[in-house]
């Protein structure tokens, strides 16, 4: 009689699920990593409390974080979302300086006197 680890090692292998003619196609290493960046971070309420240090180094790379109790999820995380800055639109700054100013053009005394009545001596 044969040890049974022999005849495992005789036995024909297993079909493999990609081989199956039922299963899916097989999943190429782009797919998993697209996978991998497009699913958020998943963290149960008590890793938030005892492994912050986690949590803000994946926030730091900008990474979504779902917050589960139970299996639950309850909250999510993201990073604060920078404010647009606005673009400096120089047809209506030339438009507003029109309005405000007019044609006029100041020379240098009188904008050194305005200076000085704003600020008093700047000498």
């Amino acid at each position: 009689m044969q040890p049974p680890y022999q005849k495992a090692l005789r036995a024909e292998p297993p079909i493999l699920d990609h081989e199956a003619p039922h299963a899916d196609p097989p999943v190429d290493k782009t797919t998993i990593v697209m996978k991998n960046f497009i699913t958020m971070q998943t963290l149960t309420v008590r890793d938030l409390r005892y492994d912050f240090a986690k949590v803000e180094k994946w926030l730091a790379d900008g990474e979504e974080i779902e917050i589960t109790k139970h299996g639950k999820p309850i909250a999510h995380l993201t990073t604060p979302h920078p404010k647009p800055t606005p673009k400096f639109d120089a047809d209506a700054h030339r438009k507003w300086m029109k309005e405000t100013w007019g044609d006029r053009v100041f020379s240098a005394e009188e904008v050194r006197e305005m200076r000085e009545a704003e600020l008093g001596d700047v000498s």
